[in-house]
C-alpha cells in the first residue's frame, strides 16, 4: 500500500500539479487556435524545477505529480535514472507507490498498443542517447519492436502528452550531446520535472541555452527546506564532522590518521549501535568507508576494520563497482552487514538509510563531497521517523575526514569544508571539530556562516596513541588529560572536548566517558537547549550584499588620489622646534 505523502510534501505537489495543470490548459487552447506554436509553449512553460535535500522524498513526490496528472489525461512518462543500477531501485517505488501506472520495458512495449493507454519507461540516458549502437537499441527499429523515436511521435498522435522526470537533473546530461538532441528533438517532453538535490544556478543555465526550456530562477522553483523535512522526521537535525590533517608528505604520518579517523568512526558507530539497543530499536547502524579508488586503497581498509578494530569479516563488505548497482543497494539494506567501504563515484542516488557514520580517507575532495556523500547519512531510519523525541546521538550524522593536505593546502582543506556550509540547508547545523597536530578547534556552524581553522600550525609529531592509554585512564582534570595526550595524534582532544561541553552547557570537570570524539558528541548534545522563536518575531532578517568590485577600481582608486612627488615626500617630513 503506498505511503501516505507528509504535509509538506502534499503542498509541493498540489502546487506542481496546478502549475501543469495550467500548461494542460493551455495546451488545449493553442490545439484550437494555433497548433504551430505548441512547440514554443512546450519550451516556455514545461519545465519545472524540484529541488530537495536528499532523503526528504523527492522520489515519492514525483511519483504523486506522474498519478495525479495521469488521472486527468494520458501520458506516456520516461523516467530518467542517474546510473544503470538505479533503474530497479526506481521501478520498485514506483510500483509501490502508484500501481495504477503501467510500467513499460524497453525490450518489450515498444508498440503503440502498449502504450496506448500509458505508462512509465524507467531509463538511462545512455540507454537511448549512447554513442555505442548495441547500447541504443531500443532506437532502432527491429524485432523487438519500433524504434522508440517511432513510438514518441505515433503516441503523440494518438493524443498522448509525453512526460519526463529526470533524477539528479543536476548530474549534468545536458553535457552529453546525444541525450541533448534526443531531449530536445525527439522527445520534446510536455511537462518535465527536473528533480535535483544539489542545484546550481550554472547548471540549470547550461540546461536552458542548451534545450531551449525556459527554467526560470530559484525563486520559480519548487523548493523544499531542509526543516519541514527535518520536523516531518525524514532527515536528520545536523551533522557532526572531525577532520584529521596530517602534515605534508608524510606517508606514515598520513596512514596513521587514517587509521585514527578510522578509530574514532567505528567508536561513534558502536556506541549508536549501543544507544539503539538500549531503547529497544531493531535496528542494525551501518558505517560507510569512502576509500579512493583502487583495489589497494579497500583491502587495506577492510583488514584493518577486521584485524585491529575487530569487526567480523562477513560484516565488512567493499563494494567494487564504479557506478550504484544492485549489489550496493542490497548490502546497504542487509542488517548483517554493519561496515560498506566504497569508491567516491558510487555516492550519487543511493537510500542507505540505516547510515549514521562516515569515515572519509584520502581522494574525497570532490566539491560534490557536502552534499551527496554526507547526504547518505541524513537520512532517518523508518523505524526512528515516528519516534520524534529521539535521543540526540541518533538525530545526528557523524563523518571523519582524514586529509592528505596540510599547510599548503590548508585553504583548500578550509574551502572543502566552507563547501559543506554553503551547503547548510541540505545539511543542517554542524558541528566541526579541525585536530592539525597538536592543535583543535571546534566550532558550531550555522546556516551561512563560515567554518574557521584556529588551529596550530606547528608541525605534527605522531607517536603511538594507544601507549598513552594509561595516563589519560588514570587523569581526573582536563589539563592532565591534555599533559598525557601532548604528542600524539590526540593533542589538544581534551581541550576540544571541553569546548564543546561548556558551549553546551556541561560541567567542568574531565569525565571518563568522554575520552574519544564519540564521547565529546554525546555528552555534548545531552546538554543542548533549544528555545522556540517567539511567534510575533520574524522568521527572516533583510541584508544587503554589496555589489562586486569592478574591473577598473585600482584604477579609479589610483586616480582618486594624490601620488605626486610632493605628496610622498611628505612621508618624511619631520616637525623641528627651533630656539634662537
Amino acid at each position: 500500500m503506498p505511503m501516505p505523502l507528509k504535509e509538506f510534501q502534499t503542498v509541493i505537489c498540489d502546487g506542481i500539479v496546478a502549475q501543469f495543470g495550467e500548461v494542460r490548459a493551455l495546451y488545449r487552447q493553442i490545439a484550437a487556435a494555433a497548433p504551430d506554436r505548441i512547440d514554443e509553449a512546450r519550451r516556455k512553460d514545461a519545465a519545472i524545477v524540484l529541488q530537495a535535500p536528499t532523503g526528504a522524498g523527492k522520489t515519492r513526490m514525483a511519483i504523486e505529480v506522474m498519478r495525479r496528472l495521469s488521472v486527468e489525461e494520458r501520458v506516456l512518462w520516461f523516467w530518467f535514472a542517474p546510473f544503470t543500477g538505479l533503474v530497479e531501485q526506481s521501478r520498485k517505488v514506483l510500483t509501490h507507490q502508484a500501481p495504477e501506472l503501467a510500467m513499460l520495458e524497453l525490450d518489450a512495449d515498444r508498440q503503440l498498443d502498449a502504450v496506448r493507454g500509458g505508462g512509465v519507461f524507467v531509463v538511462t540516458w545512455a540507454s537511448l542517447a549512447a554513442r555505442k549502437a548495441e547500447s541504443r537499441r531500443a532506437r532502432q527499429r527491429g524485432d523487438a519492436g519500433m524504434s522508440i523515436d517511432d513510438v514518441i511521435a505515433m503516441a503523440r498522435e494518438q493524443g498522448l502528452r509525453i512526460g519526463c522526470v529526470v533524477d539528479e537533473a543536476h548530474h549534468g546530461f545536458q553535457r552529453e550531446t546525444l541525450a541533448r538532441a534526443f531531449f530536445c528533438d525527439v522527445l520534446k517532453p510536455d511537462y518535465a520535472l527536473l528533480m535535483t538535490a544539489t542545484p546550481r544556478d550554472t547548471d540549470m543555465k547550461a540546461f536552458e541555452r542548451a534545450t531551449g526550456y525556459f527554467v526560470g530562477e530559484p525563486a520559480d522553483w519548487a523548493s523544499v527546506s531542509r526543516a519541514d523535512a527535518v520536523d516531518a522526521g525524514l532527515l536528520k537535525r545536523g551533522v557532526r564532522m572531525v577532520r584529521f590533517i596530517a602534515r605534508d608528505g608524510d606517508t606514515a604520518q598520513l596512514v596513521d590518521f587514517e587509521h585514527l579517523a578510522l578509530r574514532e568512526c567505528v567508536q561513534m558507530h558502536r556506541t549508536i549501535r549501543k544507544t539503539l539497543v538500549g531503547v529497544d530499536i531493531a535496528l542494525t547502524p551501518l558505517m560507510l568507508v569512502q576509500v579512493p579508488d583502487g583495489k589497494v586503497a579497500q583491502e587495506a581498509a577492510r583488514t584493518y576494520l577486521v584485524e585491529q578494530l575487530g569487526f567480523d569479516a562477513t560484516a565488512v563488505r567493499v563494494h567494487t563497482a564504479a557506478e550504484p548497482d544492485p549489489d550496493l543497494l542490497l548490502l546497504a539494506q542487509d542488517p548483517t552487514v554493519e561496515v560498506l567501504i566504497f569508491k567516491m563515484a558510487v555516492a550519487l542516488g543511493f537510500d542507505a538509510p540505516r547510515a549514521f557514520t562516515l569515515a572519509a580517507l584520502r581522494g574525497t575532495r570532490d566539491p560534490s563531497f557536502g552534499v551527496q556523500v554526507i547526504g547518505r547519512i541524513m537520512r532517518r531510519h523508518a523505524l526512528l521517523q515516528a519516534q520524534m523525541d529521539a535521543l540526540p546521538v541518533l538525530d545526528h550524522g557523524y563523518v571523519f575526514l582524514a586529509n592528505s593536505e596540510s599547510q599548503e593546502g590548508l585553504l583548500l582543506a578550509g574551502a572543502q569544508i566552507n563547501t559543506l556550509t554553503k551547503q547548510a540547508p541540505e545539511l543542517g547545523t554542524q558541528t566541526v571539530v579541525t585536530m592539525i597536530g597538536d592543535g583543535a578547534s571546534l566550532q558550531v556552524v550555522r546556516s551561512g556562516e563560515p567554518l574557521s581553522l584556529l588551529v596550530s600550525r606547528a608541525g605534527v609529531h605522531v607517536l603511538d596513541a594507544e601507549a598513552e592509554r594509561d595516563a589519560v585512564s588514570s587523569a581526573d582534570t582536563t589539563s592532565e588529560v591534555a599533559d598525557a595526550l601532548v604528542g600524539t595524534p590526540f593533542a589538544g582532544m581534551a581541550n576540544a572536548t571541553q569546548a564543546a561541553l561548556e558551549m553546551f552547557g556541561g560541567e567542568g570537570a574531565w569525565p571518563a566517558q568522554a575520552k574519544s570524539v564519540a564521547g565529546a558528541f554525546v555528552l555534548a548534545q545531552e546538554n543542548i537547549y533549544r528555545y522556540p522563536r517567539r511567534h510575533d518575531a520574524p522568521d527572516r532578517l533583510r541584508g544587503e550584499k554589496l555589489p562586486p568590485v569592478s574591473a577598473d577600481f585600482e584604477a579609479g582608486l589610483a586616480a582618486h588620489v594624490n601620488f605626486s612627488p610632493e605628496v610622498l615626500a611628505d612621508r618624511y617630513v619631520a616637525r623641528c622646534r627651533y630656539s634662537a
